[in-house]
């Protein structure tokens, strides 16, 4: 059996495992989905190119004052602006007006699609860095809220590998829920590190997943996820050293980039000079332009020589960067092709720039907050430093600045939100803090003439004009509705649903019950519902323990490619053999639930003169 192959197993045991949750269901006429996963990323697959582009492709233009979709990570063009203007002043009893308790902390920040809000957040592991947990208890959380009123809609909540990360100073400041999600408006994408990309529509129904890789880092996992054409792009430097593009309907890879070192850092898209988009990628030693809808690498020159984690900005053709612990600023011109270390890079100067903190442009000039809180404004034409400013706080920022109109709005771990002036001389307008006093790790979001921002409990939609803020406490998410994603997932089976999360989006084992059994309720027994329940957490923990079994020998595998498959031999026909009797067992059970729960039902029938029944199951005629 070869590694590659540990999916298609694993999945042929999830539909013995999805089968057994539906057993009701099939007593009630409903077919089963055949058996059948998502496979994720080949690793023999450094690139897969689809069709010739047309001649000429540009990136939409940036959105007008009057458009308040903000879907992506520092928003449209990837330049975190807008044109209208926020309010600068609110306290902790006035100029909010709501705030929605989340279930857990997060570092992401919200995207905004009509009146939908996205966020994520996680919860049950490293909430408390002194105290941690149990890292098995790791929950992450997808939200959407109502703009209006901040009311939420429904919660998707998604279990979390059980490849352990140990907590550590730096993995707590921001946990894993720090990728922002991304939508086009019909569906919605949270990529949650090696717990794996998701898909859902905007109703909350998963459409697939896939995993991109099995490595952790000390200092966790952040890029997040962008949209391209039909493509969502996802830099998973830290889980596997690679770049994925995935068509955005079905989950299948189309191209991917390896070979991308310490790069925490998004990656951005822009035109380039001749109107054409390229995307870029700053990783450790080097700033990279690709063609986004093949992969294709176009040029390369030398970049931060650290790790990187800001995020790129590109204006008129010309991509601006910092990073690295020493802190280095790079211009460089798009459009180039090979090499472009003499050709297009514009200027590099060393000393000046962030670590985190991702740039702003408006002007002619460069907006960056430094690690130790100072905001430096730069000459973008040369690099110059024009002049320095000092913040409200010396400690390293981690969110980013937002330019709404010609005001610059930074979040601060320890000191809330400062409001600064955007001119060649800048000047401290405001200081703003909410009443929990939490650090802010997430960026500004604009909606409308308001804005978001969120922080370890709540999410905050401050208008500066409330006089009272209407304060939302955790609201129970709307059950998730295993029946009908089920159901869904049998339309178009060929396109590779992954359907070995089904029944453990939820780990909630009486959820699952309950939603199982709600068309027998009104004649199902307790004794039925309590081995029903046992059944189905059994069942669950046998096949999480067959699954960890299997990725811990995939895993030691990939990282030890040179070894001779041979040596896992023993391991793989162990592990097969363990799947096939829990295949078998689990097809008695469903043999055997089966067969009660259609008496059940067609006494049912009988009770209310829908049919008489012979003591075999028979109906008369």
């Amino acid at each position: 059996m070869k590694s590659t192959d540990w999916t298609d197993t694993i999945g042929c045991l999830a539909c013995h495992l999805v089968l057994l949750a539906m057993f009701l269901l099939v007593a009630a006429g409903c077919n089963a989905p055949e058996a059948g996963s998502a496979k994720g990323p080949q690793a023999n697959s450094d690139q897969h190119v689809i069709e010739d582009p047309p001649h000429q492709r540009t990136v939409m233009p940036p959105d007008s004052a009057d458009r308040v979709d903000w879907p992506n990570f520092r928003g449209p063009e990837f330049r975190s602006r807008t044109d209208r203007s926020l309010p600068i002043e609110w306290s902790a009893d006035a100029g909010v007006r709501w705030k929605s308790e989340l279930p857990g902390r997060g570092a992401s920040s919200p995207i905004v699609s009509g009146d939908r809000i996205l966020l994520t957040a996680y919860s049950g592991f490293g909430e408390d860095i002194e105290d941690p947990g149990d890292f098995l208890n790791l929950r992450h959380h997808l939200l959407c809220f109502e703009r209006a009123a901040g009311e939420l809609t429904w919660e998707r909540e998604i279990t979390g590998t059980h490849l352990k990360q140990k907590m550590n100073p730096e993995l707590g400041r921001h946990g894993f829920a720090s990728s922002t999600p991304v939508t086009d408006g019909n569906s919605v994408f949270a990529f949650f590190g090696v717990t794996g990309l998701f898909a859902f529509d905007m109703q909350g129904q998963l459409q697939w997943q896939q995993n991109l890789g099995l490595e952790t880092h000390y200092f966790g996992s952040s890029a997040s996820p962008i949209l391209f054409e039909n493509l969502v792009i996802v830099n998973a430097s830290i889980e596997s050293k690679s770049v994925f593009a995935f068509d955005k309907s079905t989950g299948s890879l189309v191209w991917k980039i390896p070979g991308i070192v310490e790069c925490w850092s998004t990656p951005v898209i822009g035109n380039n000079p001749n109107g054409q988009p390229e995307m870029v990628i700053s990783s450790k030693n080097k700033v990279s332009g690709f063609n986004p809808v093949t992969g294709e690498l176009l040029w390369t020159c030398a970049g931060i020589q650290d790790y990187v984690v800001s995020v790129p900005v590109i204006v008129d053709g010309i991509c601006y960067l910092t990073g690295g612990k020493e802190k280095q600023l790079i211009a460089v011109r798009l459009g180039g092709r090979g090499n472009v270390e003499e050709s297009h890079k514009l200027w590099d100067h060393k000393k000046y720039g962030a670590n985190v903190s991702s740039p702003v442009y408006h002007e002619g000039r460069l907006y960056v907050f430094h690690d130790n809180g100072i905001l430096q404004i730069f000459n973008a034409e040369d690099g110059k430093l024009i002049t320095r400013q000092r913040s409200a706080t010396r400690t390293r920022p981690f969110a980013s600045p937002l330019l709404a109109g010609d005001k610059l709005y930074m979040p601060f771990q320890d000191a809330g939100i400062g409001i600064y002036s955007a001119g060649e001389q800048s000047e401290e307008l405001a200081v703003n803090q909410f009443a929990d006093g939490m650090p802010l790790m997430a960026s500004v979001v604009p909606i409308g003439d308001a804005f978001l921002i969120r922080d370890d409990r709540y999410l905050y939609c401050v208008d500066g004009t409330s006089a009272k803020t209407n304060t939302l406490p955790r609201q129970q998410p709307q059950d998730f509705d295993i029946v009908q994603t089920v159901e869904s997932y049998n339309i178009e089976p060929e396109r590779g649903w992954s359907r070995r999360y089904l029944l453990f989006l939820s780990p909630d084992i009486e959820q699952t019950t309950r939603y199982l059994l709600m068309p027998y309720q009104s004649v199902i027994t307790d004794e039925q519902t309590a081995r029903s329940r046992e059944i189905i957490q059994g069942e669950r923990a046998k096949y999480d323990s067959l699954r960890k079994r299997f990725e811990l020998v995939q895993r030691e595998q990939m990282e030890n490619p040179q070894v001779d498959p041979s040596i896992h031999n023993e391991t793989w026909a162990a592990l097969e053999a363990d799947t096939k009797q829990l295949n078998h067992e689990t097809r008695i059970l469903v043999k055997q639930l089966f067969s009660e729960q259609q008496m059940a039902r067609h006494l049912a029938d009988a009770a209310e003169n829908k049919a008489h029944i012979k003591p075999g199951g028979q109906k008369q005629k």
